[in-house]
């Protein structure tokens, strides 16, 4: 699926993404370092679809997801043969809750063609609550639909050609720091593995602190080296993390500073 063509010269005026490297240089491809040497990951992973791949970022305003996706698109899977996973926030996608996030998940899924998620972010459960209330959930429906999380993850195990993209702090960071992960991520390496993960910093040239839609605010994709995991079923979500904040500037790092 190419329709991410159609919509690039508009994004491109109001979020002039870039795409750099560790030492701040634009890019145009990405490359996996191998026993054979430094290969191109698009063609790597185009010769081994049996290997997943997990895109990982921080978070700090809406769009950055999107981010992720574009980097996808136009670095890895220009041509749209991979399948897509992306979790989202359960309270968030819904229309009467938050229509601008609601409906940025509905285009990007017409966009790029990808597999939507519903979770519950850690921050949003509250015990003391029986049933949804505003932001708060029960730790039932919490567990219930983690649980699906999961199963969705393995049944998506035998397919080929698999991406999932992932925010794992769950949540915008209100001071633009790094947050402590949550564990979810950490099914897809366990479940997917092999998997290839690429760690990647967002950063934004004109406003670092802003939550919202940060539109023309020059945003930067710090991308990150991939690394090959052969079997991530004892993989520390924490050590992905480390490698997400030595991207971003020490002032960033936040729960990664040390």
């Amino acid at each position: 699926m190419e329709r991410y063509k159609l919509f690039d010269p508009l994004l491109k005026v109001v979020q002039p993404l870039t795409y750099v490297d560790k030492e701040g240089q634009p890019i145009d491809s990405i490359y996996l370092q191998t026993p054979d040497g430094d290969v191109d990951l698009c063609d790597y992973l185009g010769q081994h679809p049996e290997i997943a791949l997990l895109l990982a970022a921080n978070h700090i305003s809406f769009p950055d997801p999107g981010f992720l996706l574009r980097l996808h698109s136009h670095l890895i899977d220009p041509h749209g043969q991979r399948n897509l996973f992306v979790p989202v926030s359960h309270w968030y996608y819904n229309l009467r809750n938050n229509p601008l996030y609601y409906g940025m998940i509905e285009l990007g899924k017409y966009v790029y063609g990808y597999h939507e998620q519903p979770i519950v972010q850690s921050y949003m459960v509250n015990e003391a609550v029986s049933e949804i209330t505003g932001k708060e959930y029960p730790p039932s429906v919490a567990k219930s639909l983690l649980r699906q999380l999961i199963t969705e993850v393995r049944e998506w195990k035998e397919t080929e050609y698999k991406t999932a993209l992932v925010l794992p702090e769950g949540t915008r960071s209100k001071n633009r720091t790094m947050q402590k992960a949550e564990e979810g991520v950490r099914s897809f390496i366990k479940h997917w593995s092999p998997i290839v993960v690429l760690p990647c910093g967002i950063t934004y040239v004109n406003d670092n602190g802003s939550r919202g839609p940060n539109l023309f605010q020059h945003p930067q994709c710090i991308v990150g080296d991939p690394f090959l995991i052969e079997d991530g079923r004892g993989y520390q979500v924490d050590d992905l993390m480390f490698k997400i904040a030595a991207l971003l500037p020490e002032d960033m790092r936040g729960y990664y500073g040390s």
